[in-house]
């Protein structure tokens, strides 16, 4: 009576471990997350099969937040191509000077030394090359968006924060101006410099240098202007990055002021 049991026995040891399926090593994955204080929601559907294969939280509703991203890239690729490339396109018409917005995001400093305004020096350069010494009207083109140029979303941040930096089909430097901060004498005014360097932002300096600063370091932007108030006191040199208003005449306040530093005037 105890050969069966032991043929059984010796079966069931020789069997070969079951696979995890894709929802235990899923849900294992979350667990080891450990997250504390969130909530995630998950769906993996399967084109082939059409239907969800894995849920969980998928009718919570979630802020996005930076996943945006992947979501916006995606469709981008899916509708754009892989080698499509956003085109600003400028020139005179009369006396006149001309831009036509293509919705770049990338008109700044990253991939030019960090000077956010090294590609308005070669649309400045070329137009020298080609005769240009001044304009009347500097005009720009903005129809290939709508007037929407803040996130509803963000109306009870405030808003000069970078992540919250207001859009458009001309944007500059992320719509954002850099304070670049760097220590003076104990107890005198922080040194400031503004990239770009541009009368379109107001500065109003209350900070301090301090070796050992009791009052944190901050600026604020008052709403519907550009003017950015410094408080607090800092020991040490940094950068900070403020969400500017009105990110089309920015843009305009800039070129123009690049214009005249290379020898264009905007009339």
């Amino acid at each position: 009576m105890q050969r069966p049991a032991i043929l059984l026995l010796l079966l069931l040891a020789g069997a070969a471990p079951q696979e995890p399926s894709l929802r235990d090593r899923i849900d294992a994955a979350v667990e080891a997350l450990k997250i504390r204080d969130a909530s995630v929601g998950i769906v993996v559907y399967s084109v082939q099969a059409g239907q969800a294969v894995y849920a969980r939280n998928e009718r919570t509703p979630l802020l996005l937040a930076s996943n945006t991203k992947l979501l916006t890239t995606s469709a981008a690729l899916a509708r754009l191509g892989a080698g499509f490339r956003f085109r600003t396109s400028i020139g005179l018409l009369g006396d006149d000077l001309h831009v036509f917005a293509g919705g770049d995001p990338n008109i700044s400093g990253r991939f030019h030394g960090d000077d956010p305004v090294a590609i308005f020096k070669e649309w400045a350069a070329k137009l020298r090359a080609a005769g240009v010494a001044k304009a009347g009207n500097l005009v720009l083109h903005t129809g290939i968006f709508d007037d929407v140029h803040l996130q509803p979303g963000w109306k009870d941040y405030d808003l000069w924060w970078w992540w919250s930096a207001p859009f458009g089909a001309l944007s500059l430097n992320d719509n954002c101006v850099d304070l670049r901060v760097e220590p003076g004498d104990e107890g005198e005014p922080l040194r400031v410099k503004l990239a770009p360097d541009t009368d379109y932002v107001t500065l109003v300096n209350q900070a301090k240098t301090s070796a050992k600063p009791k009052r944190a370091f901050g600026f604020t932007r008052a709403p519907g202007t550009n003017t950015v108030t410094l408080r607090g006191e800092a020991a040490s040199r940094g950068t900070y990055w403020v969400a500017v208003h009105d990110p089309t005449v920015y843009f305009g306040t800039v070129l123009k002021e690049t214009l005249a530093r290379s020898g264009i005037a905007v009339t």
